[in-house]
């Protein structure tokens, strides 16, 4: 079973097999769910692509979906 260590932060690195299993990539919120039991429950929550439009950078390149079919003849 994976397994993590807790830093004097109280920083934690998610294993990589748990990462990848759950696509959890930078920005990833994480929720927390503490149980009766005392036992917690990780969530990740994923941004939706409406979130996250606009943070691609696009190194001063716009084209409009014509201007990116490649019939047209542009080229980046």
């Amino acid at each position: 079973m994976p397994h993590a260590t807790m830093t004097s932060k109280g920083q934690i690195t998610i294993p990589r097999a748990v990462r990848e299993a759950l696509a959890l990539y930078q920005g990833t919120t994480i929720e927390f769910e503490l149980e009766k039991d005392g036992s917690a429950r990780m969530r990740a929550k994923h941004r939706s692509l409406d979130a996250i439009i606009g943070s691609v950078a696009t190194a001063g390149v716009h084209l409009t979906i014509e201007a990116m079919d490649p019939g047209t003849g542009y080229a980046l």
